[in-house]
């Protein structure tokens, strides 16, 4: 199960122009094809809206150089230069609609489910060593890798909430920790942001703990392999 981080998903939404959108639309077709199951978070699907009801905040606004809506807007230039008007394209019309009812109906046609942090089952669990992560330390890791990320308090918290989530959903399964196989693993993020990566990295070896394989995935890694 490969859980996608924000930036991506918003390149395979089409946000972030034609090209992007073609390019991801392959790659995660092809993950598909190897066999993983796609999904996102409940609180990567709300920052995901917050940044578009921003989009539609700031156009309405005429506030046209805010962060990403000029690349918004010029990615619905070219997406409706491409579309048949005899034969639209549902995808794309529906996904370039600042609509929060429309966009969670075009997510899920792309065979991206949406699921909870914590489903109903986990609350009942009381094996401790299941919730232990130390989110504080790890945030505090991240930051001192890109001290950049102190501008974005919301963003950092967003991504300790998914990768803490990863790793609770992998002691879950009782992963021996030994193993040095990424088929051993059941669960991943895929990122963008290669600080993620080194911070995850520190976290585990300061904590003693040999995991053969991170919680994540770098999008530039899995393209190259």
């Amino acid at each position: 199960t490969i859980f996608v981080d924000t930036p991506i998903l918003i390149k395979r939404l089409g946000y972030d122009g034609l090209s992007f959108w073609n390019d991801y639309k392959e790659i995660f077709n092809q993950i598909c094809n190897a066999g993983a199951t796609l999904k996102i978070f409940a609180h990567t699907f709300d920052e995901l809206w917050g940044i578009l009801f921003n989009f539609k905040k700031c156009i309405a606004q005429n506030i046209l150089d805010a962060k990403g809506v000029a690349t918004f807007l010029k990615a619905r230039q070219d997406f409706a230069a491409t579309i048949s008007k005899e034969k639209p394209d549902y995808e794309v019309d529906d996904i370039l609609t600042l609509d929060k009812e429309r966009l969670i109906t075009s997510i899920i046609n792309l065979k991206i489910e949406i699921i909870d942090d914590i489903q109903e089952e986990d609350l009942n669990e009381n094996n401790y060593k299941k919730w232990e992560f130390d989110s504080e330390k790890f945030k505090t890791i991240l930051l001192n890798c890109s001290s950049n990320l102190e501008n974005y308090p919301l963003r950092v918290d967003r991504d300790v909430q998914s990768i803490s989530s990863i790793t609770r959903l992998r002691k879950a399964i009782e992963i021996d920790n030994r193993s040095k196989k990424i088929k051993d693993y059941k669960y991943f993020l895929l990122v963008d942001n290669y600080m993620l990566v080194k911070a995850i990295n520190e976290y585990h070896k300061d904590a003693d703990e040999k995991w053969g394989c991170n919680e994540l995935l770098l999008e530039n890694s899995l393209l190259f392999s």
